[in-house]
């Protein structure tokens, strides 16, 4: 009979577990529903929102292009920054025109013979910075003999003609 008895409480406790399981899934299941109908609404609000912004930004954008922004007004302005720009030319260009007053009379051969003259006086300094060598007491010669030159080197040979020439360019 005791036997009995804890069946009975056992079976009972086992259906009251299975009900409150039941109980606690439609529970979950409401409150999913309810979290669902909640990210619905909200998500509803930014997207009013959303269109309310768009309706303002359009309204005010027609607003500013009845205004102030029509195409003819924009083809007048961009026609008159034209128009400034050459006028800015103009003034540029005659400004910068040399001015010749009729006393001064400019030659043109003068100017070429004073630049030939600057020309040749910038050579002369180049020629006296360079070091000059002696070739009157041979050592030129010796010295070159002394670097044991063959036929087959012939670098070394137009480096040899072109010293000389330079020395005989400086002595003269």
């Amino acid at each position: 009979m005791l036997l009995d008895e804890k069946l009975t409480a056992a079976k009972y406790h086992l259906q009251r577990k299975k009900l409150v399981r039941e109980t606690i899934q439609r529970r979950e299941l409401s409150l999913n529903n309810l979290e669902s109908l909640y990210l619905q609404i909200v998500e509803s609000k930014q997207t009013i929102d959303v269109v309310q912004a768009m309706s303002a930004g359009t309204a005010a954008l027609k607003h500013l292009l009845a205004a102030d922004l029509k195409i003819d007004n924009v083809d007048k302005v961009m026609e008159d920054m034209q128009d400034a720009m050459a006028d800015a030319k103009e003034v540029n260009d005659a400004v910068s025109q040399p001015v010749n007053s009729p006393d001064v009379v400019i030659d043109d051969d003068e100017i070429e013979m004073e630049l030939e003259e600057l020309i040749a006086i910038e050579k002369e300094k180049q020629l006296a910075s360079l070091p000059t060598i002696s070739t009157d007491d041979g050592s030129l010669e010796a010295s070159l003999s002394g670097l044991n030159l063959n036929d087959k080197d012939t670098e070394g040979a137009e480096r040899t003609e072109k010293t000389k020439q330079t020395a005989s360019l400086q002595a003269a």
